[in-house]
């Protein structure tokens, strides 16, 4: 008999899809599985993972063989953030053409402010033009 995903305290049609898409289709299965399994599917991260499945082992009586989460959430959180920090680091090269690109972004953002500055004065002063002209009808 398997128990429908939706059951779990937590988890609803968005989530069961996301577990479905992942292998995971059924309470039972939810309640096998381990924190880092349930982490890699999206939407799951490390301590929401270790509530999911505790709380799919307690749909389920004391003598069905559910095995024990391993480890607390914490040290799941840890080994995550060791995983992330093995991940290859950006190059240098990479870095500076970053910094070269930003670096003319910001020239060109100068130049869109100077222009703007020199186009109101320029505006500025036609008014005062205007402005003469009008006085000198009158």
């Amino acid at each position: 008999m398997s128990t429908s995903l939706i059951k779990v305290k937590g988890i609803g049609p968005t989530s069961a899809q996301k577990l479905a898409a992942s292998g995971i289709t059924t309470a039972e299965e939810l309640a096998a599985a381990s924190p880092e399994q349930l982490a890699a599917v999206p939407g799951f991260g490390p301590l929401r993972a270790v509530k999911i499945i505790e709380d799919a082992r307690q749909l389920f009586s004391a003598d069905e063989a559910v095995p024990d989460i391993e480890g607390s959430a914490d040290e799941i959180v840890v080994k995550k953030l060791k995983k992330d920090k093995s991940q290859p680091k950006k190059t240098k090269a990479k870095e500076k053409a970053k910094v070269k690109k930003k670096a003319g972004s910001k020239k060109q953002i100068e130049k869109k402010s100077k222009k703007k500055k020199e186009d109101k004065s320029l505006q500025a002063k036609s008014k005062k033009r205007q402005l003469k002209k009008k006085a000198k009808k009158k």
